[in-house]
């Protein structure tokens, strides 16, 4: 004690029960970004009781709060421990397609997310672009975000419709190139609502001659709409012609003639043609026609026609009583006989071929009589005239045939 400094001591036995610190665990991050959950665990203890009124020795946790346990041991002691759990929020991200429909033919369209920067998934989805192109139906594309700061993402949905078009086809009547003077047809298969060609045309199917681009729009059933373009190129037809036909009255007895075709290589056609020979032999008098074809590199046939004008040459026979003026024979191979019998002396034969050119003269002797004339005119119809001082007394035609 203070004043004298006495003492004295008692005892007492305290006893001390064992208990395990308690110690909240988790199997994550205290932080996460919000949709995350985390674990939160004690050891094994008699009973819990957590500050969310669980009673079990862990907790599955998604929201940000502090949460506390008390553990009671088997020996009744008692412990108590917390943790706090910090949850970041979500990025908010809008994506819309547009538009909601579309045609599977449309093409390519151009996606756009909020915030900038995310990423799209889906069927056809390449970057930001998404192609319809051989889908159908309802189409799920997904836009995604993640911030920078906590690395929390989040993900919206947007549906589009794609409407099937059938792919467009087009049959032909002949190849794409084709001559002059012949057609093309260009048929679209398929079964479409409407056509519209850029000619103005409305139906399936285009005739046409002439060289061009033709494109036809058509409408399906569910109002999608495509295009079909396709060329015609018309090949020309080659310039042809010949020569060598008879310009004048032809004798169905006399020479042949070689014809001459340009360009050279085709062939001709038409009565009396022989390859390029043609021959008036025994042909019936009258305009008959000879055509030349020629086809080119292209296979393109040109033509070209021409006449003669074949005459009957025996019917022209002897002059008879044309002022007492007889030839014979008629038709001859240049040499024949002049018989006259007129008043007048000093005549002269003239010969002239069928442009009216003078080609042969002869004097004819007396008055009457018998003279044998003698020619070196080639194969032909010729005009004689008998001129004397009163002018011409008498006039024919006559044949040479050798």
């Amino acid at each position: 004690e203070p004043i004298h400094g006495c003492s004295d001591s008692i005892s007492h036995n305290v006893i001390v029960k064992p208990f395990t610190s308690i110690n909240i665990t988790s199997n994550g991050p205290d932080s996460f970004c919000q949709g995350n959950t985390v674990i939160l665990s004690i050891g094994a203890y008699s009973s819990y009781i957590w500050s969310n009124g669980s009673t079990t020795n862990s907790i599955t946790v998604g929201s940000a709060n502090n949460y506390k346990v008390t553990a009671t041991a088997a020996n009744g002691c008692t412990g108590k421990d917390s943790v706090s759990i910090t949850v970041y929020p979500l990025p908010i991200v809008t994506f819309t397609v547009i538009p909601a429909t579309i045609c599977s033919n449309a093409g390519p369209i151009t996606l756009t997310g909020t915030p900038n920067g995310g990423f799209f998934a889906g069927p056809n989805v390449a970057n930001n672009t998404f192609n319809p192109t051989g889908l159908s139906g309802v189409q799920s594309i997904t836009y995604t975000y993640t911030e920078n700061v906590h690395g929390c993402s989040k993900t919206d949905t947007s549906t589009i419709t794609v409407k099937a078009f059938p792919t467009i086809s087009m049959t032909y009547t002949r190849g794409n190139r084709f001559c002059e003077g012949l057609s093309q047809t260009l048929t679209i298969v398929g079964a479409f609502t409407n056509y519209a060609w850029n000619t103005g045309a409305t139906t399936a199917s285009l005739t046409e001659s002439t060289t061009g681009r033709y494109t036809v729009t058509v409408t399906a059933a569910n109002g999608c709409t495509g295009i079909k373009t396709d060329s015609i190129t018309v090949l020309p037809l080659p310039v042809v012609s010949f020569t060598g036909l008879p310009i004048h009255d032809t004798c169905s007895l006399w020479m042949t003639y070689t014809l001459t075709g340009n360009p050279s290589g085709g062939h001709f056609n038409g009565p009396g043609i022989s390859g390029n020979v043609f021959n008036p032999y025994n042909i019936t008098a009258g305009t008959l026609t000879i055509t030349y074809y020629y086809t080119d590199n292209n296979g393109c046939t040109g033509s070209f026609s021409d006449t003669a004008h074949i005459i009957n040459c025996t019917g022209i026979g002897e002059i008879q009583d044309n002022n007492g003026v007889q030839i014979y024979p008629n038709p001859n191979d240049g040499n024949f006989t002049l018989h006259y019998n007129f008043n007048q002396p000093n005549a002269i034969l003239n010969i002239t071929d069928l442009s009216g050119r003078l080609v042969s003269t002869f004097e004819v002797k007396g008055t009457a009589g018998n003279q044998i004339i003698n020619t070196e005119l080639s194969n032909g119809i010729y005009f004689w005239q008998i001129v004397n001082t009163k002018g011409v007394t008498a006039n024919g035609k006559i044949a040479i045939t050798k």
